[in-house]
């Protein structure tokens, strides 16, 4: 075969430079010697000594570039060989394998080889051996660290099934190799050295998808890299490369995987520039052993698996651990200062450095708090964060004072506080943290976790800090759902703010459906009896006013949110006694606020009591409270006993909403109240109260929310009403627009045709009817909103008119609403109208236009 110079490309010595290639062998057994050629022009060309050949073309044209032939097989099928064919065209390249067979070339495999990939990343290349057909895959950064190529993915072609099959790799390791055995060994390493790359992996079918083999170093036996090519792993290789300057490679650490059921690694083979030892493993290893080289290794370092003892049917082999130890890693007391040197620094080799010393315990502490002693402010979160990772209880000082400063990344403060909590002592150290004044995001972290073991040491955090703090410790407390928490608010041991918090955790609490039914009844029964009790002379005479605010703005958006029966009663009752300052009127609007997701029968009782209360921002509040739970059936499923009659509660809450509309004197209480009976007047009385307000109210606003109210609850006859009130020239423009807009969207049988009526009438009066004109936009808008295809020729017309250019833009914009239903005809109409000098028109049309038939 001949040999062709190096390709820069791909670096594979077997690739030619130049326009053709050529071998001489004995292609179809007769004892002769026959010429293959790759001829310039892009074909295979095959001359047979006793006359004869064939001619085969490459699938690809273009300028022939780089070619090789490969000529060889197993001696079978009549002693024939394989014939492989590589050549380039242009940027892409192509393989044909061949054989003699029946007096012709017979073509048995043709693909594409060279770069793939989306961009590349690894090759595929073919060739004819003398073991037979063989196909691989290569990655330069996957080459063995001696410089040999490592062949990834490797195949073979099966000439009974005509397909390739997978092969186990063909890997001839060094001839001068020493050996040394692996010995039982806690030494750890894995921070100079860390794992690139691997030569196959589970679920990858690529060389592209092979990525480095982090279980191997993850410190967890229960993840294993696994064998994924039906082999037994002999011949699979690892890369490793150093991440810090410094050190080489001295020692090999192995932890089998598989849990003993499978395949037993045997032997593995440590090759790098200029070194090659082999390492024998003992068979009864079953925990972590180190080898240690004869002589350090500079650079990369690639472990090969040398040899397999076989285990069972399912030939699996597995490695839960497999790392690379430097040789400063052995080092008495050398290794923590460099390593925590490193992580002062930062970059990928300080993350390695700080993964390294995560395993070495005091030792990496007190090297970690010594270069503390020394870091500046930009170095000193780094080493901070990899003290937190050491699982020791030297720890617990310098990162509970880190986490009471803030010092820590933010994205390891929990994580931090998670390891202080598991060390000995390390909860008694932590939970003073919540109350010392400092950093409140470092006393948030810390109160995350304390939450989950000691939610009474979170209570005592409670009421501190500012707004953000305490509520997150609120909702932290809420979270735990503990009723120890309950008898607080009467301990006047405890500050106001405190206890308020944790009235608003239990609360929410409740209301999440944190505590069992019976807890909730019982903190709803305490909430009323501390509103009794925070409300007596005493309590008066000891607190300040606003302290007293506090704890009764706390306790009634609870009650509110989660009573029921008694206790929403005394609510009411005690709201009544209470007065009417600014305080008490405040208190009244948080009560509706919280009863509307109340959600039982009660709640909407009291809502209906608060509607007739004589501050209007309390009959608001109710009234909007009650238009959110809107009818009965649709309300949240009642959380306790149900003491109040549902039908009872709903007509209470028609009659309140109806009183509010009919007479109160704030508009805007009249339209909340329209709004609310939106929902309602499918029943009568609600309907009779929109009906008198749309007729009789004597502000604008509020008869069209009525209108608007009466067409979402589809009200009896309100198509035909919706028509009558824009026909009606006594009626203001603004409710006859409304009406046409309603009407619209309301999508009544037969529409479209009452609209294009009155579309045509309203044009022809716009030139003496400013109001006429508004309607003529409204209805073509509501045309198009409609999107009946009927509506079409009345807007191609009012387009077409460049007397109005609103009504333009607005028909032109309803065309394109119409979607499916737009005419063919309107996009020659849309697109003049978009060179329109009329902004409006021209945006119009363009919109239009991306929607037209669409």
């Amino acid at each position: 075969m001949r040999i062709a110079p190096a390709l820069p490309l791909v670096s594979i010595s077997w690739l030619l430079v130049g326009s053709a290639a050529a071998e001489t062998a004995d292609v179809d057994g007769d004892g002769k010697p026959d010429t293959v050629r790759i001829e310039a022009t892009g074909a295979i060309a095959v001359e047979r000594a006793g006359g004869g050949g064939a001619f085969v073309p490459f699938g690809l044209t273009g300028n022939l570039g780089k070619t090789q032939l490969s000529i060889a097989g197993p001696g079978g099928a009549k002693g024939r060989p394989y014939v492989v064919a590589v050549a380039q065209f242009g940027n892409a390249w192509e393989a044909v394998a061949l054989r003699w067979d029946k007096g012709a070339m017979r073509e048995l495999w043709r693909g594409p080889v060279g770069p793939a990939g989306d961009d590349g990343e690894y090759e595929v290349w073919i060739e004819a051996r003398p073991s037979g057909l063989v196909r691989w895959q290569r990655r330069s950064d996957l080459d063995r660290c001696d410089g040999a190529q490592a062949e990834l993915f490797r195949e073979v072609w099966d000439d009974a099934s005509g397909t390739w099959k997978p092969a186990r790799p063909s890997v001839r390791f060094p001839d001068s190799t020493a050996t040394v055995k692996a010995v039982a060994s806690p030494a750890l390493g894995a921070g100079w050295y860390r794992a690139s790359g691997a030569t196959t992996a589970a679920g990858a079918t690529d060389a592209g998808q092979l990525v480095a083999p982090r279980v191997l170093e993850d410190s967890d036996p229960k993840t294993a890299w696994r064998e994924d090519r039906g082999g037994d792993g002999t011949g699979e290789m690892f890369t490793f490369r150093t991440t810090m300057k410094g050190g080489r490679a001295a020692a090999v650490r192995f932890v089998p995987g598989g849990d003993g059921k499978g395949n037993r690694v045997r032997a593995l083979h440590v090759i790098g520039k200029g070194a090659s030892y082999r390492v024998e493993l003992d068979a009864s290893t079953t925990g972590p052993v180190v080898a240690t080289l004869p002589q350090p290794i500079d650079g990369c370092v690639t472990v090969a698996i040398a040899g397999v003892d076989r285990k069972g049917a399912t030939n699996i082999t597995a490695i839960a651990e497999l790392s690379v130890i430097a040789d400063v890693e052995l080092a008495p007391g050398g290794a923590e200062a460099l390593l925590a040197a490193q992580v002062a620094k930062g970059g990928i080799a300080g993350e390695s450095a700080a993964r390294a010393l995560a395993a070495r315990g005091a030792a990496a502490v007190q090297a970690l708090t010594a270069a503390l002693a020394s870091a500046d402010a930009a170095s000193r979160p780094r080493v901070l964060a990899a003290l937190a990772k050491i699982k020791d209880p030297a720890v617990i000082e310098p990162i509970t004072v880190a986490l009471a400063k803030g010092e820590l990344p933010e994205g390891d403060r929990v994580a931090a506080a998670e390891l202080i909590a598991s060390l000995p002592g390390g909860a008694a150290a932590l939970a003073p943290l919540i109350h010392q004044p400092g950093d409140e995001h470092g006393r948030l972290a810390v109160a995350k976790v304390v939450a989950r073991t000691q939610p009474i040491e979170l209570a005592r955090a409670a009421g501190q800090g500012s707004r953000e703090f305490r509520a997150a410790i609120v909702e932290l407390l809420a979270g735990a759902g503990t009723m120890s928490l309950a008898g607080w608010g009467s301990d006047a041991n405890h500050p106001i703010p405190q206890r308020a918090d944790v009235f608003r955790a239990l609360s929410k609490a409740a209301a999440a459906h944190g505590v069992t039914a019976e807890e909730r009844a019982r903190i709803a029964e305490l909430f009323l009896a501390a509103l009794e009790g925070w409300s007596s002379p005493e309590a008066r005479r000891t607190w300040k006013a606003d302290e007293l605010y506090e704890i009764h703005y706390r306790l009634i958006a609870g009650l509110g949110a989660i009573g029921d029966g008694a206790e929403l009663r005394g609510m009411v009752a005690w709201l009544g006694r209470a007065g009417d300052d600014a305080r008490t009127r405040a208190l009244r609007r948080v009560a509706a606020n919280a009863l509307g997701v109340n959600g039982t029968a009660d709640a909407r009782l009291a809502l209906a009591q608060l509607a007739s209360d004589k501050d209007a921002g309390t009959r608001l509040a109710a009234v909007r409270a009650l238009a959110s739970e809107g009818e009965s059936g649709d309300a949240p499923t009642p959380h306790g006993p149900v003491t109040a009659d549902d039908t009872a509660a709903r007509d209470a809450g028609d009659r309140a909403i109806g009183t509010i509309l009919s007479g109160d004197a704030w508009p805007e209480l009249r339209r909340a109240a329209a709004s609310a009976l939106g929902v309602r007047c499918q029943r009568r009385g609600p309907r009779d109260a929109l009906d008198g307000a749309l007729e009789h109210d004597a502000d604008l606003a509020v008869r069209v929310d009525a209108l608007t109210a009466l067409v979402t609850c589809k009200s009896d006859g309100i198509a035909g009403r919706l028509l009558a009130i824009a026909d009606d020239g006594k009626r203001e423009p603004d409710l006859r627009d409304r009406a046409v807009a309603l009407y619209g969207q309301l999508g009544a049988p037969g529409a479209a045709v009452a609209l294009i009526d009155r579309l045509e009438r309203w044009r022809g009066q716009a030139f003496s009817d400013e109001s006429a004109l508004r309607l003529a936009v409204r209805a073509a808008t509501a045309l198009g909103v409609l999107g009946d295809a009927k509506g079409a020729p009345a807007l191609l017309s009012s387009a077409r008119d460049g007397a109005f250019p609103e009504l333009q833009a607005a028909s032109a914009a309803a065309l394109g609403a119409l979607g499916k239903a737009c005419p063919k005809d309107a996009i020659m109409l849309l697109r003049n109208l978009a060179q329109s000098e009329q902004r409006s028109v021209s945006i119009a049309a363009r919109g239009a236009m991306k929607k037209c038939g669409r």
